[in-house]
């Protein structure tokens, strides 16, 4: 398991991690009131799922599909600049 941490600024959605081809699992806790989301394909092309809201009691998990034919980003907004830790695990 590993423990990253992003630097982010307010207002718009930031990609945090990008996966292709491989299942992965991530664990966020806080900061309360940031929404975390899936982002699969590309452009216009593409789907959100698993949009959760962190309310710093809950560990929210986000699972990325060992899919394909198309990439995975995982998303955060915040709405005040600040910074994220969470963690993640990656299997084939």
């Amino acid at each position: 398991m590993s423990a990253r941490i992003a630097y982010l600024t307010d207002g718009s959605w930031h990609t945090i991690e990008t996966f292709w081809n491989v299942h992965a699992v991530l664990f966020f806790l806080e900061p309360a009131g940031a929404h975390i989301k899936v982002r699969y394909g590309f452009g216009v092309v593409g789907w959100s799922s698993q949009c959760q809201t962190l309310n710093g009691n809950d560990v929210k998990v986000l699972e990325i599909a060992n899919i394909s034919f198309c990439g995975a980003r995982v998303q955060i907004w915040v709405p005040f600049p600040m910074s994220v830790t969470y963690q993640f695990s990656l299997s084939d």
